[in-house]
């Protein structure tokens, strides 16, 4: 299975890199892979998964508030879905 997983640098990306070690995994971590980016976004798109897993995490709530980190994975979902309304889903 085609998997993305977001914050596989972070305590829970490496449990689900380990756990996904079987599959295609495609893993993304800031800095190099700002999900707000497009060519990462067509990056993803290329790669067509079958499941993004977004294990990303920011540890200060508060400071999330403050950023831009509510974007980030809305981002990534919202992309997608348009993506998949003109192309239609990833195939296996």
């Amino acid at each position: 299975m085609r998997t993305v997983i977001t914050g596989h640098n972070g305590q829970l990306g490496r449990q689900l890199i380990s756990a996904f070690g079987v599959h295609d995994v495609l893993p993304l971590d800031l800095p190099d892979d700002d999900i707000t980016d497009p060519a990462v976004i067509e990056r993803i798109a290329r790669f067509a998964p079958q499941l993004i897993v977004h294990g990303a995490a920011f540890t200060d709530v508060d400071g999330a508030e403050r950023t831009r980190s509510w974007h980030i994975g809305s981002t990534l979902s919202e992309r997608r879905t348009w993506h998949w309304q003109h192309s239609g889903p990833a195939r296996p």
